[in-house]
């Protein structure tokens, strides 16, 4: 996400509520439509329209694991942004909050995601892509650490400056006994008919950033990569791919690249089977294991993004092995 956020502390607050919805508009009085983030005036608040659903994963808690015994599930989504006043002095416009409303898989919505502070998410490229928002409660007793019971990814895309979407991962009741996951593109869609419509001729490609969330039997592990879209409006396809991965600390896993897989473009979203990774024992990796689907965004289809999900299927069912998350790329210009 294209954060626009004065010169401060990572110790200073920045609130963020957050809420991922299904389907409806939801459309609250005052809230606006995105459009992109140059158009956002301070003291306002916007609406992003999904991206092609999401992808969430809810599992119960087992000491300090998560179970595999969840299953995946692809819900709507809606993010709304709330933005404060602008600096005088760097001309941007604060974050105040962001709200996601979430359908779960056991069909309730999630609640109010209300994030109190921004963690560093280590050393290494991941550091420079996302930011973190976490909520918190005290601890049982005075002096004990706060325990963080929701936690929001958001792509901090200073680099990418993607201007029509922003994407992200979230972890919601991490102090519960079940635990939901997920991840979800959101943006302004490029509109299917009309002006700055999607081309129906010529091809584009695209380069961003992903992120995903690794399940295994013993343990978790979130990879940041680089993402890859190649679109090809003539024969509407659409061929999806990650390199580069590393976790949050930066240290490489190329096993959990994303091979490239081709899809269908249907309108403005996009969507597809068959997705594998380069590979590791035990790891997901049947060519039938995963999907990917996601949208344009902006003017003439000048960004996409969407998620992805893969499984062992070759595992009994409750164990298999899981990598979802999200994604985000804009268009590369021609040289």
């Amino acid at each position: 996400m294209k954060i626009r956020t004065v010169l401060v502390p990572l110790t200073m607050p920045l609130v963020l509520a957050a809420c991922l919805g299904g389907g409806g508009g939801g459309g609250g009085s005052g809230w606006r439509n995105f459009t992109s983030f140059d158009n956002i005036n301070p003291n306002q608040r916007v609406q992003f329209q999904s991206g092609g659903g999401s992808v969430n994963y809810a599992a119960d808690v087992v000491g300090d694991d998560i179970s595999r015994d969840g299953e995946i599930s692809n819900e709507g989504a809606r993010l709304r942004v709330r933005f404060g006043d602008e600096d005088p002095i760097t001309q941007e416009i604060a974050v105040d909050s962001l709200e996601l409303t979430v359908n779960l898989p056991d069909g309730s919505e999630s609640g109010t995601f209300d994030g109190q502070n921004i963690a560093d998410v280590g050393a290494g490229p991941a550091a420079d892509r996302f930011i973190v928002a976490e909520t918190t409660v005290p601890g049982a007793n005075q002096g004990d650490p706060d325990i963080v019971t929701d936690r929001l990814y958001v792509d901090d895309n200073e680099v990418l400056a993607l201007e029509y979407m922003t994407f992200g991962l979230w972890e919601l009741g991490l102090d519960q006994a079940a635990v939901d996951i997920g991840g979800a593109a959101f943006g302004a869609l490029t509109p299917a008919t009309g002006t700055d419509s999607m081309p129906t001729t010529g091809t584009a490609s695209y380069d961003g950033d992903l992120i995903g969330y690794n399940v295994l039997a013993d343990s978790t592990t979130i990879y940041v990569a680089d993402s890859q879209i190649d679109a090809d409006f003539d024969t509407a396809e659409v061929t999806f791919s990650s390199t580069n991965t590393t976790d949050l600390a930066g240290a490489a896993n190329p096993g959990f690249d994303l091979l490239p897989t081709t899809g269908t473009i249907d309108g403005n979203t996009f969507s597809g089977d068959g997705l594998t990774i380069a590979g590791l024992a035990g790891q997901a990796g049947d060519p039938d294991s995963g999907s990917f689907g996601g949208a344009f965004f902006g003017p003439s289809a000048a960004e996409a993004g969407g998620w992805f999900e893969m499984r062992n299927i070759s595992q009994p069912e409750g164990t298999q092995d899981r990598y979802f998350g999200s994604f985000g790329a804009a268009e590369t210009p021609i040289p």
